[in-house]
């Protein structure tokens, strides 16, 4: 009968029929082994990496990630305290520049306009101060000039000469960017029979671009003025301003 020999982990099996179910088991056994040997090793190469990469998680999380995070904020608090750049300046600049083009031409039409229309109010009590001054005074009529319609401003006595019907800022002469005068005329001996009340704006096109008067009919009158014109004060020319509006 052929022999033959079988590797077993210490010895050789002499191949027969009575041995052959025992070698057959010694071969599987070290087969087997040898298999779980290997795969024992790759379990535990795959251990040492896992407990690797978890190592160096740790490392990273206590370690490289609270840097990271300062690096980070460093970077971010530098950039906030390096304040504006020229470009970024110059483009606010102008972004106030144009805002200021559109807006200042408004708030001087507006201060204008309010200008204008506190004139047009200060020459109506004139007026109205001019017929006061006539009931009070009718042997003299209208007031010479506009301090006499005004007075001290305590304890001020009615006179022919300071009526106390209007305050010192209006008898002043100037209000709100405009001049004021009020004038007798048509003189019939002392007395004035006639009166104008007139107002020009101060700065033409500034402080007002209307010239405002009235005279003894009470009408308020007003027209577009030029630069450098006084109140009016006569009463023809007063006569043929329009009506105001």
């Amino acid at each position: 009968m052929r022999q033959a020999r079988v590797s077993t982990s210490d010895k050789f099996c002499q191949v027969s029929p009575e041995t052959l179910p025992w070698c057959l088991h010694a071969s599987i056994r070290q087969r087997y082994a040898a298999h779980s040997k290997e795969l024992l090793m790759k379990v535990l190469v795959t251990c040492d990496y896992m407990r690797l990469v978890s190592n160096l998680h740790a490392l990273w999380v206590g370690l490289g990630e609270p840097r990271m995070r300062r690096a980070i904020s460093d970077r971010r608090s530098k950039a906030a305290s390096r304040g504006f750049s020229l470009i970024e300046l110059l483009i606010v600049v102008a972004i106030i520049l144009i805002i200021a083009a559109i807006a200042i031409p408004n708030l001087l039409r507006a201060r204008m306009a309010a200008n204008e229309s506190s004139a047009a109010s200060s020459v109506r009590q004139i007026s109205r101060a001019e017929m006061a001054y006539y009931a009070a005074y009718p042997d003299k009529g209208y007031a010479d000039a506009l301090i006499n319609l005004s007075g001290p401003e305590v304890n001020c006595q009615p006179t022919v000469t300071s009526a106390c019907l209007l305050d010192t800022s209006l008898s002043s002469g100037q209000k709100s960017g405009y001049n004021f005068l009020a004038t007798g005329a048509l003189p019939s001996g002392p007395m004035n029979t006639a009166f104008v009340v007139g107002a020009a704006p101060i700065t033409y096109e500034s402080s007002g671009s209307r010239e405002f008067c009235s005279i003894a009919d009470g009408v308020l009158r007003a027209q577009t003025g030029a630069a450098g014109d006084p109140p009016p004060s006569d009463v023809n020319i007063c006569a043929a301003f329009p009506a105001a509006q």
